[in-house]
């Protein structure tokens, strides 16, 4: 992985990643009280962030239009497919939680003050309404 520009805080972290098969568009921010290395993987997008860690699919939780959960953990899995975070995600925004962090993968959007503005909306509504934002 080659950061091509990379932006961040101690709470945040924006990003633009060069893999060998994908360009990456990446939106972190720090999490408590994260559940076990859990993600949501747009069904309809050939790439992921996803696919760069080794996981388990659990296809079972959901159905299959709009997203796969994919964990290390069938726990943590169920806790996302349990929670409200799946009303809140848009269709072709991917979602990671791993070791405190939650990363949102817009690679399918554009790179762009609009697009920021708009994944730092959804990131400040996920980890307010499913898990609690470090330091709260």
């Amino acid at each position: 992985l080659a950061p091509i520009i990379s932006l961040h805080d101690s709470q945040t972290v924006l990003a633009r990643i060069q893999t060998p098969s994908a360009r990456l568009h990446v939106l972190a921010r720090r999490l408590t009280n994260a559940p076990p290395t859990t993600g949501l993987r747009p069904v309809a997008h050939p790439s992921s962030l996803l696919d760069l860690f080794a996981m388990e699919s659990f296809p079972s939780l959901l159905a299959p239009d709009r997203f796969v959960i994919f964990g290390t953990d069938p726990r943590g899995a169920r806790q996302i497919a349990q929670s409200p975070l799946l009303g809140l995600m848009p269709r072709d925004v991917g979602l990671l939680i791993k070791d405190n962090w939650m990363i949102l993968d817009f690679s399918s959007r554009p790179f762009d003050c609009i697009e920021l503005q708009r994944m730092i909306s959804l990131v400040d509504q996920v980890a307010m309404r499913t898990i609690s934002p470090h330091g709260s």
